[in-house]
């Protein structure tokens, strides 16, 4: 494998805990032994969610026109309905000129296009966004899924900075069950620059 911005975080570490998945149900280690994290809601907490988070760092300054792609390793294990299904979201830092959100500016939710895609109980699939798709040699045979995106506040600007990108789930699903192998994004791919930050969970 590759190890190009390679992260590890393991379940259960304090880094994990405050930095990537804050203020949420905590993951599990997968039943069926996979690679990753697991989450699953069964009904018994009606608004779990998730909100893990691969970046920026909070010392790192990432504009949008920088953010070439950005993805996720997942196994979709329960397909109820659309709203069981994870999406990744990016949120801009806040201007201060009368056009923000409450505490951000403005919102991607990239979502799976489920009326053009089907993807199977248990595939092992990579979502992704961005104008270059991730590095096929990050993705271990996952098949790539282009996300659909839906714009919330002002157009996002190219200089405009990245505040959050977290993969995330519904809270208002009846069950969801996924695992999540990598959240990742790649800077300037176009460029002998480019950096990324290839986050793998370890249960």
């Amino acid at each position: 494998m590759n190890k190009q911005g390679f992260v590890q975080v393991k379940l259960g570490t304090a880094a994990a805990a405050e930095s990537v998945y804050p203020d949420e149900q905590p993951p599990i280690p997968d039943a069926a032994g996979r690679v990753g994290w697991s989450f699953i809601k069964d009904g018994t907490i009606p608004s779990a969610k998730i909100n893990w988070y691969v970046g920026p760092a909070d010392n790192e300054i990432v504009t949008f026109a920088q953010l070439s792609a950005f993805w996720s390793i997942i196994t979709i294990d329960d397909f109820t309905n659309a709203a069981s299904l994870p999406w990744l979201q990016i949120f801009t830092k806040l201007k201060g000129d009368g056009s923000d959100k409450s505490w951000y500016r403005s919102k991607l939710d990239l979502q799976i296009p489920t009326g053009n895609v089907l993807v199977r109980p248990g595939e092992r699939v990579c979502i992704y966004w961005g104008n270059y798709h991730p590095p096929l040699c990050r993705l271990n045979g996952a098949r790539l899924i282009q996300l659909h995106q839906t714009l919330t506040g002002p157009a996002i600007m190219p200089d405009d900075e990245i505040y959050l990108m977290p993969l995330a789930t519904d809270s208002g699903a009846t069950s969801v069950g996924l695992c999540v192998e990598t959240i990742a994004y790649q800077l300037d791919s176009h460029s002998p620059q480019s950096r990324m930050i290839n986050m793998h969970l370890v249960g």
